[in-house]
Parts: structure tokens; sequence; C-alpha cells
């Protein structure tokens, strides 16, 4: 029986890698591997594609479950308010995101929490899609309010509830466009 020296060449030639391709070396390297190798290969390439797409469905999950949904641009005219309780930790700060695309409109943001009282403190800071920053923080009142005079700028506001006070508290916030 013949016995094979060697291939891809005479014998005192030796194989060059640079020779055969980049891709064509790591697609043979991976066809030698065994099927559970491969598979597991093909696996984890695969997670790391669709990592992305999973984690972006996970957070627009949870902030449209905090009452809030990612804003939207859209062809026709259309504001989104929101109408939501929720609880303000020590010294934590909530993140609300209103999209709005009609610039012929006002906005309203009421906060109200249920009673006031020592250590119990919340602020508002509304910014227009412009980056205007307003804060609203009236002293010993259960109620902050933000209301436009004249018709807002077009596109995505944010509202945060801040809370100044020594307890977590609960809160209601409304936020509502009208023409």
């Amino acid at each position: 029986m013949a016995e094979i020296l060697s291939t891809n060449g005479s014998s005192g030639q030796k194989k060059e890698v640079g020779k055969e391709g980049f891709f064509k070396s790591i697609w043979e390297s991976y066809r030698s591997l065994d099927r559970f190798t491969q598979g597991f290969i093909l696996t984890t390439l695969l997670l790391i594609v669709v990592t992305p797409f999973i984690v972006d469905q996970y957070l627009n999950t949870l902030q449209e479950a905090a009452g809030t949904k990612p804003s939207e641009e859209s062809t026709t005219s259309s504001c989104q308010g929101i109408n939501t309780k929720g609880n303000a930790s020590t010294g934590g700060t909530i993140i609300y995101t209103l999209g709005c695309n009609n610039s012929t409109t006002k906005i309203k943001v009421s906060l109200t929490f249920d009673a006031w009282a020592q250590g119990e403190d919340l602020a508002m800071k509304v910014t227009d899609p412009n980056g205007a920053r307003q804060v609203i923080d009236q002293e010993n009142s259960a109620t902050e309010v933000y209301q436009s005079t004249s018709f807002i700028p077009a596109g995505t506001w944010k509202i945060e509830v801040i809370n100044q006070g020594s307890k977590d508290i609960d809160y209601d916030i409304r936020a509502d466009f009208t023409n």
C-alpha cells in the first residue's frame, strides 16, 4: 500500500497559511471539528447576534410597564399623554418621556402625592424638545403643576419626578396635551 508523505505540493514545500485565504482556513478548521463543537460555536454566534434585539425588546417592555411608551415619530398629528401612579424612593428620580409631533397644542403636567407631611417633598423637572428645562417645586404643597401658556414645540418631552424628601413617596402624575 502506498504511503502519503505530503500534500499540496512537493515534499520540500511547506504549506503557507497566507496563500489559502483567511476565511477558507477558518471554514476548514470549523469543518474539522466534531458536531457538538460546531453546534456550540454556531449557537454562540447566533446569541451574540440576537442579544441586542432581545435587550431592546426587554427595555421597551419595562418602559411600557412603567406607564410610558418609547417615543415614535409619526406622519399623523399625535400626542401621547400619561395618567399613572408611581413611587419615588428617597433621593430617587423617575423619568417619563412623552412624544408629541403637533406644534399647535399645549401641555399640562400635574404631580400630586397623597398627603404632604414632614420629610415628604417631590419636585418636577420638565424638559421640552428644545432642551429648555423648568423645575417646579412649591414648598409646603402636595401638588406640582406645569402648564404651557403657548403652543409647544413638537418632539420628545422629558418629565422627571424627583424625591427631595427623606421618605419614599407614592404619587400620581398626569400629562395632557390640549389644543
